[in-house]
């Protein structure tokens, strides 16, 4: 299992060795419906801890258990673009599932229950992401406090990570394979955003909006942390494909194949959600809003905005982010219910 230590450019091999209970191996219960339903067949998967399946399943990962080494203290440490996922979980759940090795091909294939189709009207209209655990090289080791605010990724944005190759179909007999873009590659999980003034790690990131396809490792050369998280908007990473390209309408399978390379989870992607949808969905769900007006912003409030859809049918306070009053915003974040009114909880804010 590859451990990323993105500071020095290292490659370290852990063999981990972790008690599993009976609970682990048990089909995973399916989390939200932009998520697989079910691992459909595997084959030549990792060892020990990365030979779990079921990882697959599921949002991609937001905490790692580091059990410590030359240069890293043990600590409960954030999934982030400078530290990928590994190892197990703090409550010693699997994360990831290794496929295959140097010398051998590992697969496994993923059922989406809907279909994923092919949507323009998605973000940047693509349709699914898939997760692995690269990670940026950056300027020195990661611990569990390190401050993102003062911490570089490497002048040439190189990241340590594999190659997966993803396939898609709609009947699990006819199938569409991706030449590009590979995953565990570009763009690295980053789950939540960076609270510059607290020194800490803020609010979840969407895995439902992709990365603006738009970006290349240039723009993340040599920034601070910080600052390329905001260039994700929102995104939690990952990386990201266009059903338009195999031809299909839509699928309910994909497959991963790689040698030695990881999977962390496969998520398809949401639709701009309008402030009616938002305050629709579950306490604790991340959301990305389309383009919102703000009706009340920085002039009158530090840390919070109103925002309401052009069509004037519906606003919503939100926390933790502000906005001058006439602009135009994105916004992701967590829907909560505050003295029984909706609001969104921001972890990133964006004016077009």
């Amino acid at each position: 299992m590859n451990r990323w230590i993105s500071g020095d450019r290292k490659l370290l091999v852990c063999e981990v060795i972790v008690v599993l209970s009976f609970a682990v191996c048990a089909p995973a219960v399916r989390c939200d419906h932009i998520y697989p339903v079910r691992v459909v067949s595997y084959a030549n998967l990792g060892a020990g801890v990365y030979g779990f399946p079921d990882a697959v399943l599921g949002p991609p990962t937001k905490w790692i258990k580091e059990p410590g080494g030359p240069g890293v203290p043990s600590g409960i440490y954030a999934c982030s673009m400078v530290y990928g996922a590994w190892n197990v979980s703090p409550d010693g759940l699997p994360l990831v599932v290794t496929l295959g090795n140097a010398t051998v091909q590992g697969e496994i294939i993923v059922e989406f229950d809907p279909p994923i189709y092919d949507d323009p009207a998605n973000w940047y209209g693509l349709d699914f992401t898939v997760f692995g655990n690269s990670a940026f090289v950056g300027s020195g080791y990661v611990t569990y406090n390190t401050d993102m605010s003062t911490y570089r990724i490497n002048n040439n944005a190189s990241i340590v990570g594999e190659s997966v190759i993803i396939s898609v179909s709609p009947n699990g007999s006819d199938w569409y394979q991706y030449s590009l873009p590979v995953a565990d590659s570009y763009w690295p999980t980053n789950s939540f955003s960076w609270d510059a003034e607290n020194h800490t790690w803020g609010g979840e990131l969407d895995p439902a909006k992709p990365v603006d396809p738009n970006l290349t490792p240039n723009d993340f050369a040599g920034r601070y942390v910080v600052d390329a998280i905001e260039l994700y908007k929102g995104s939690a990473g990952g990386t990201s494909y266009d059903l338009a390209q195999s031809g299909f309408g839509w699928i309910k399978y994909i497959k991963l194949t790689s040698k030695g390379g990881e999977v962390d989870a496969v998520a398809r992607v949401r639709k701009p959600l309008t402030i009616a949808e938002a305050k629709g969905l579950a306490d604790g769900t991340v959301v990305s809003l389309g383009p919102s007006h703000v009706t009340a912003g920085s002039d009158e409030f530090a840390d919070c905005c109103y925002v309401q859809s052009f069509d004037r049918t519906s606003g919503i306070k939100v926390m933790g982010r502000s906005a001058q009053a006439g602009s135009t915003v994105l916004v992701t974040g967590t829907i909560e219910t505050e003295s029984g009114e909706r609001v969104i909880r921001a972890s990133w804010l964006g004016t077009q």
